[in-house]
């Protein structure tokens, strides 16, 4: 009874581990072998006990049940099989459940601290921004300055062409000051922006990167406004000349 018993556990061990298993039903699976090994480990004492007796008692009988031995053992190995197959797939899923986790943990911890970095920056990039701009309105104010200087026929001794040489070099002095402190707070927010999140860092560094190269481009344009006052001597030499 204990061998029928056994063969038909191992037949739905089989069956409950074909196709996709988790770790309740293994645990299912490893619950059932235990019994049936303490089963055949009694069956066997049993077995045992039985043939001693008919050694003493029925001497005939002894080959008979000296037959079954093999079989109960037999069976024994089998459930020892299953049973070590049994654990082998419960620490692999074990280990895969765990992986999950901690994978699912490394996903939200990502996720809050994405969100983090997008509120910091949200905060930071408007002031940044204030600082480009604060910039351009500089160049502006140069662009100004320098304006009476586009006059062609002008005479470059008169006092308003002098006065707005004088602003063109004040204004670009203030305008390299702006671009100066402009820069020196982008480079603290990239600095910033380094540590953050993945995601957020790649926005975070786009935006900086287009600020920065707007920097780039007015201190080209304002070149030649620095060197306005040397552009106009050249030009009154010339006129001496022809």
């Amino acid at each position: 009874i204990a061998e029928i018993e056994a063969t038909q556990a191992l037949e739905s061990v089989q069956a409950m581990m074909e196709g996709e298993v988790n770790e309740e039903s293994l645990k299912a699976v490893e619950e059932l072998l235990q019994g049936q090994q303490a089963a055949m480990l009694d069956a066997h004492k049993v077995l045992a006990a039985d043939i001693m007796d008919a050694r003493r008692s029925v001497p005939k009988a002894v080959p008979l049940l000296n037959n079954l031995t093999p079989r109960v053992r037999s069976v024994q190995a089998s459930l020892a099989q299953e049973m070590k197959r049994t654990k082998q797939l419960y620490a692999k899923k074990k280990q895969e459940a765990d992986v999950a986790k901690e994978q699912a943990k490394a996903a939200a911890g990502i996720t809050k601290a994405e969100q983090r970095d997008a509120k910091a920056l949200e905060e930071a990039l408007p002031e940044a921004m204030e600082t480009v701009t604060a910039a351009e309105d500089s160049f502006d104010a140069v662009v100004t300055a320098a304006s009476p200087l586009s006059i062609e026929f002008a005479d470059p001794n008169s006092e308003p062409i002098q006065v707005a040489i004088k602003d063109t070099e004040a204004t670009v002095a203030k305008a390299l000051e702006a671009i100066k402190a402009a820069r020196v707070k982008l480079n603290k927010n990239v600095s910033e922006a380094k540590g953050f999140a993945p995601e957020a860092k790649r926005v975070a560094l786009t935006e900086y990167s287009a600020l920065q190269e707007k920097l780039n481009e007015l201190q080209k344009k304002l070149v030649p406004y620095a060197r306005i006052r040397k552009d106009q001597e050249q030009r009154q030499e010339a006129k001496k000349v022809t």
